[in-house]
């Protein structure tokens, strides 16, 4: 507010807020000011800004549960290992080579677990410190998200998240007096830590050399060729603005949808897993015990 009142414009104002408002935010309220249409470039970048967060919390709240599930079975294999077997691994080591390879090994593992549990446990300790290090870290949290956008259906939600995420910024700045050319280059700026900054580099490049944006979209940039087509029909028929919206929400429902199916899919998956692996578990150690009554007879 001080800044402002000493004469300085909003944006400038807002740009000495280190880290808070992006590139392509601060470009555009500075248009606002300069063509007087500040209240509605506004309205129109916080719509967007909840736009994308909801779509944040739902795909958080899509990775949440599986995560939940997948931490509960490590829980209940732990305590297998430390409570469970020790009271049979007496009983249990009487078969001798007869022993179930797996069923041996979990005996082994428990055995020097308890009998190193505050080297076990210092280790796990420095493990966590280690991953959280790790992950601290912007260059390994890329590579982490990268290894799992390979995964197919995973790489596919990716793919339409971006285009919606593109055509949406794409819109919301041609909507607002930018030129094409600009706009790519906002977006190009905006993009310069996830990895790909020289491929939105290049597509800002062959634009400003006269190729068509969708021909240098597309040979740079991975979109969804249903929104390569949109964006064409769009600058063909000189709409891309109106287009460009129109892709965004039609890609941002379609994400919408496959994370809905995501998630219906990992839950029951991941209970799936924890009873397979609990199960196999108990069905391996009762097989044990039995063949131990038979010898027994």
């Amino acid at each position: 507010i001080v800044n402002v009142r000493s004469g300085e414009t909003f944006a400038d104002a807002l740009q000495k807020i280190d880290g808070l408002f992006p590139a392509d935010f601060l470009s555009l309220v500075r248009i606002g000011e300069a063509s007087g249409r500040l209240p509605d470039v506004l309205t129109a970048l916080s719509l967007e800004r909840a736009r994308a967060e909801v779509m944040g919390k739902k795909i958080r709240d899509a990775l949440r549960y599986p995560l939940f599930l997948l931490i509960l079975s490590a829980l209940v294999l732990i305590f297998f290992v430390f409570f469970v077997l020790p009271q049979f691994s007496e009983i249990l080591l009487d078969l001798g080579p007869q022993l179930h390879p797996l069923l041996a090994f979990l005996l082994a593992l428990s055995s020097f677990l308890r009998t190193h549990i505050f080297g076990a446990s210092l280790g796990a300790i420095a493990l966590f410190g280690l991953t959280i290090f790790l992950m601290s870290q912007s260059q390994n949290r890329r590579a982490l998200r990268r290894l799992v956008l390979r995964l197919p259906f995973i790489n596919q939600i990716d793919v339409e998240h971006r285009s919606a995420l593109f055509c949406r910024n794409l819109g919301l700045l041609l909507s607002n007096g930018l030129s094409l050319s600009a706009a790519l280059g906002l977006i190009a700026d905006t993009r310069a830590n996830d990895g790909e900054a020289l491929k939105w580099q290049t597509a800002k490049d062959e634009l400003r050399e006269g190729r068509k944006f969708t021909d240098a979209i597309a040979a740079n940039v991975a979109l969804a060729p249903t929104a390569l087509r949109m964006l064409a029909i769009g600058e063909e028929a000189g709409n891309l603005a109106s287009v460009s919206l129109h892709a965004a929400a039609f890609f941002e429902e379609r994400v919408e949808r496959r994370l809905s199916t995501l998630a219906g899919f990992v839950g029951p998956a991941a209970i799936l897993f924890i009873a397979l692996v609990v199960g196999g578990l108990v069905v391996l150690l009762m097989t044990s015990l039995l063949s131990i009554s038979q010898l027994a007879n």
